[in-house]
């Protein structure tokens, strides 16, 4: 875990490694980075996408690449910009 690099993965399809400001990623960090409240999804591999929880209801634009990071566990679709990060950054 020591070499992995958390991601924002943007809903243009561009991606942007970040770090957290400290040893782990605060609540303040991760609503700037999705734009409001956050929700975890957890993933496999001790990783877990960051998403805006009322995403859907602000009409933010599709991730396709989040989506299909999704797309392993439910048949749900992200929109808006996404954190990608291990666990381990977490609070």
């Amino acid at each position: 875990m020591k070499n992995f690099k958390s991601k924002i993965l943007k809903s243009n399809g561009e991606q942007e490694e970040v770090a957290p400001k400290g040893k782990t990623f605060t609540l303040a960090e991760m609503q700037e980075i999705v734009g409001g409240n956050i929700e975890m999804v957890f993933l496999k591999n001790n990783m877990v996408m960051i998403v805006n929880e009322e995403g859907k209801l602000f009409n933010m634009e599709y991730n396709p690449t989040a989506t299909l990071l999704m797309r392993e566990f439910s048949n749900d679709f992200i929109v808006g910009n996404v954190l990608l990060t291990s666990r381990n950054f977490l609070n």
